[in-house]
């Protein structure tokens, strides 16, 4: 069952064992040159950070790759390339008592929120009036409806020349379409409108000559930030949405994470100064630079952090929001690496050995288990690079190069500090016990020295402190899990801890545990079968972002009322053709025979317009045609014919709908189809709509017919996000798996890690569902991070079980995970308590990704401390037992005939003698 011999390390530890001892005596022997090397490295690339904007990407980053939104998202900007993506800006508007609209003085304050936004909003000189074009009347029907209220309201007479009734009205015998503008409309008997909850407006222009993209972004930009800060109503509330905007709320609420990195930061070093001291004064040592040890090793793991962030910003990275979490995840690796360093430092300090060769075996005890955390937390988020979506791609990236500084920074960086502050402690307990020689001379009395100076005493009267290991014939020291207090000395702590594992060790806590296991394993799959796939704009901002109330109308009024989409017929063909022309009405008709759809009569398709032009003898002026086709050379579709259409005030606006080629024929054109429904603002029914859409689509593929709709590059989430998860999940759990083996080279010990982790896994995915959390991209990121978090635990307590078991074979299961919990038992809980309240202050910022991070980051650190704790050593002992019972061929007593013998495993050595007879009592550290 063992793949190496019991007593021979892996071929891996081995030859990392001497590096880390190589490392070690270098950093102790160079420590202020390493120190100041590492310092100017993060200087030099931590300077990018300055200058690096924030920036996300709402239309692509949360879209997986290969989705078809993006190749309709390509249709739609070809579609406009010529002058690049068109100015698109919105103007929602509602009563602040949430009543109708429709009372006089509110449609003033609504037309002098339009005009604000028409007129005095302004960008290089340049405002709506002077940008709109084609677009210039698109909000005509708002301004109509308020001057239909005025002269009903003044003129009785006029009653009959104004209908004020929805979803088309008429003034003055003018028919115009409501229905893209008012929403939540009420309307009595006859259809006039009596209640109206929201009105929209549209800013759309094409981008002026000159313009640049950043000059669109800071027009839109513009009307968001002027509305919301210059215009004031006491009437109603007016809001300026826009794509800009939305990204600039994005970032808004990234930046809101980076002042709480301070605080947290502050309560990991009060929390580690405090546990150092009280581990300090236990053991009686001195604990003044253990303070420095204590924050600088909070320090180190943000020094990493932007010595990664610079670096990636210097190779042309974008600085994503989603890297604002990344110190706050570093922060809580590269701590628990430093609570495993400071540790090994205490046990190894008053060893009998020189300065240099103390760092190198604090290296060597400890290196491997921070190389495999450090390992596994890097293939974690390396797997999750190759994840479909832009976003997790670019947080995984950030997150694997953090890694690699982290782990580079605690073996250089850290252990110098360590080295440092460790020799100026036992410089100046020496310059202490000299002194108290002296006083001793001069007074000649017998003075007891503090029992931390007498380091001859515990440390020189038995081997048994410390172990010499040979490396390729290279030897250095490494100490033996506890340092022993004087001979027969126990204390309560160490008289605890035995307890404790006997307990561990026991049959009925297996069975306890085990059944226990079984409920959390069930609940845990129930949640994660339950869990809902969604993904809105509202999770990606802060919760005062006026972002929030304008999904909220959209959601609740506008969606369900006016679902738009757009429809790009990229080839056309001849028009002239009858049986093309009539191919290309089919295909817009087919979009209009969904259930949902508002009807022809308020879809936007610039055909039907020209035809009842021609009808109506607007092309007189042109040459006569007959049974659409020309009776000259030019088409009846060609640019010059349909001039006078496109110039007519009621259809300028249709210029924005076509496009020419170089011989003036129309090469694509696109026409919009609206509908309505009580449940399209769920994300549920959008889902389905889309896809029949794009059947739809589909069916008409030889004339290039492609849809346009907002919400397609989230919806497309839904087919692949799943899948990605569990592929990406089960392939780190593989990659964990073959790293524990590579270090532990045990089966069953591998075996109980991988379950261990596994465990973790499910429990925090099945939780999450049932804390309300949904599967989107940010906690897909956040499961990837869980999976390589949640290797810590099982993994420091196993390989420390499995490296027991290679320095004493002869030791029963209990005493190793004795042995092991004096190791690693102390920076575990130091750790995690320390993560927790760490990352609580996250708590503050209300926003859904700290949200997501804080229960994704309490779920794992408390099941992964469940698990290290009690889990795993459980096990561990368990099969331990059970394989020296049943398998160990040096057992001649392979009987079942003793039930009790088997309940009370944990005694159980592989020599079969009593634990009591042939081990020693485990003293604490």
């Amino acid at each position: 069952m063992h793949g190496k011999s019991e007593h021979e390390a892996p071929l891996v530890v081995r030859y990392l064992e001497k590096f880390l001892h190589a490392t070690g005596l270098f950093v102790a022997d160079h420590h202020i040159c390493v120190l100041v090397f590492t310092l100017v490295i993060t200087a030099l690339t931590s300077v990018k950070i300055v200058f690096t904007p924030q920036e996300d990407d709402i239309k692509t980053g949360y879209t997986p790759f290969g989705a078809r939104s993006l190749h309709e998202m390509d249709v739609y900007n070809e579609f406009f390339a010529h002058k690049g993506d068109p100015i698109a800006a919105f103007l929602l508007i509602s009563a602040k008592d949430g009543q109708s609209l429709t009372r006089p003085k509110y449609m003033d304050e609504v037309i002098r929120a339009l005009d604000f936004v028409s007129g005095n909003v302004t960008h290089l000189d340049k405002s709506f009036y002077d940008l709109c074009t084609d677009w210039c009347l698109v909000n005509e029907p708002i301004r109509q409806f308020a001057n239909g209220l005025n002269i009903r309201a003044f003129s009785n007479d006029s009653l009959a020349r104004v209908n004020l009734t929805f979803p088309i009205m008429e003034v003055l015998g003018k028919e115009l379409d409501l229905s893209a503008n008012f929403f939540g409309v009420r309307g009595d008997e006859k259809g006039s409108i009596t209640f109206l909850r929201v009105i929209a407006a549209q800013f759309r222009a094409d981008v002026p000559n000159g313009w640049s993209v950043d000059d669109v972004k800071a027009y839109e930009r513009n009307v968001s930030n002027k509305l919301h800060s210059e215009f004031n109503s006491s009437l109603i509330d007016a809001y300026g949405l826009s794509l800009t905007y939305t990204a600039d709320e994005i970032v808004r609420t990234g930046m809101t994470i980076f002042p709480y990195i301070a605080i947290g930061f502050l309560i990991m070093c009060v929390f580690s100064i405090v546990t150092l001291i009280i581990s300090s004064i236990y053991l009686r040592q001195s604990f003044k630079h253990r303070i420095s040890m204590a924050i600088l090793g909070c320090v180190c793991p943000l020094l990493a952090t932007s010595s990664a962030l610079g670096l990636l910003f210097w190779m042309g990275f974008r600085f994503g929001s989603i890297l604002c979490v990344t110190p706050f995840l570093i922060l809580a690796i590269g701590v628990d690496d430093a609570y495993l360093t400071i540790q090994s430092w205490i046990r190894m300090r008053d060893l009998p050995i020189s300065h240099r060769e103390k760092i190198g075996a604090v290296l060597v005890d400890v290196g491997p288990s921070i190389s495999i955390t450090s390992l596994t937390n890097f293939l974690a988020f390396a797997i999750g690079i190759y994840t479909p979506t832009p976003e997790i791609q670019l947080f995984c990236m950030g997150n694997v190069v953090a890694v690699i500084f982290d782990y580079i920074y605690q073996l250089t960086m850290y252990v110098a500090i360590v080295s440092i502050s460790g020799e100026k402690e036992i410089k100046e307990e020496e310059e202490k016990k000299e002194q108290l020689k002296s006083m001793e001379k001069e007074s000649r009395q017998v003075v007891t020295a503090p029992k931390q100076v007498e380091l001859s005493s515990s440390t020189s009267s038995s081997d048994s402190h410390f172990t010499i290991i040979s490396i390729n014939r290279n030897s250095f020291i490494r100490p033996a899990s506890s340092v022993c207090t004087d001979e027969g000395e126990a204390s309560g702590l160490s008289r605890l801890l035995e307890a404790y594992s006997d307990w561990l060790s026991n049959g009925f806590t297996t069975i306890i545990i085990f059944l226990c296991l079984l409920v959390y394993w069930w609940m845990s799959i129930e949640g994660a079968l339950s869990i809902k796939i969604l993904l809105s704009p509202d999770k990606l901002v802060i919760h005062d972002s006026k972002l929030l109330q304008m999904n909220y109308l959209r959601d609740t009024y506008i969606n369900p009322n006016y679902t738009t989409v757009n429809i790009f017929v990229s080839n056309p063909g001849d028009l002239d053709d009858p049986s093309q022309l009539n191919r290309v009405k089919a295909a817009i008709e087919a979009f209009e025979q969904f259930p949902e759809c508002l009807g022809a009569r308020f879809s936007h398709f610039w055909l039907r317009d020209y035809e009842q032009f021609i009808e109506a003898g607007g092309n007189e002026e042109n040459e006569d045609y007959e049974d659409g086709s020309s009776n000259g050379t030019a088409s009846i579709y060609s640019k010059s014919v349909m001039r006078p259409f496109l110039e007519w005030p009621e259809f300028q606006h249709l210029n924005a709908f076509i496009r020419f080629d170089e011989n003036e024929t129309i090469s694509k054109f696109f026409a919009t189809v609206s509908y309505h429904g009580d449940k399209l603002g769920l994300f549920d029914e959008q889902t389905k709509l889309l896809k029949g859409w794009r059947s739809t689509a589909d069916r008409f593929a030889p004339l290039g017919v492609d849809i346009f709709h907002d919400n397609s590059q989230f919806i497309d989430q839904v087919d692949t996000i799943l899948p990605a998860t569990l592929s990406t999940s089960f392939a780190t759990l593989f990659c964990m798996m073959v790293v524990c083996f590579l270090f532990m080279y045990n089966l069953f010990t591998v075996f109980i890690a991988s379950l261990s982790i596994a465990s973790i896994c499910i429990g925090v995915f099945g939780l999450l569902s049932y804390w309300g959390i949904d599967l989107d991209p940010i906690s897909m990121a956040t499961t990837i991070m869980s999976i390589g978090f949640s290797v810590d635990f099982p993994a420091h307590i196993t390989y420390h079980y499995f490296r027991e078991g290679l320095e004493d074979s002869q030791a029963a299961p209990s005493k190793r995970i004795a042995r092991a919990l004096v190791a690693i038992g102390f920076p575990l809980l130091q750790c995690g308590i320390s993560t927790i309240l760490f990352v609580s202050c996250l708590l503050f910022v209300p926003t859904y990704m700290s949200e997501v991070f804080v229960k994704t980051m309490v779920l794992v650190v408390s099941l992964g401390l469940i698990h290290g704790l009690i889990v795993v050593p459980v096990f561990l002992c368990a099969f331990s037992t059970l394989y020296h019972i049943f398998f160990d061929p040096s057992n001649d007593t392979q009987s079942l005939s003793s039930f009790a013998r088997i309940l009370r495993w944990g005694g159980v050595s592989p020599t079969g003698v009593s634990p009591s007879t042939s081990d020693k009592e485990i003293p604490s550290s």
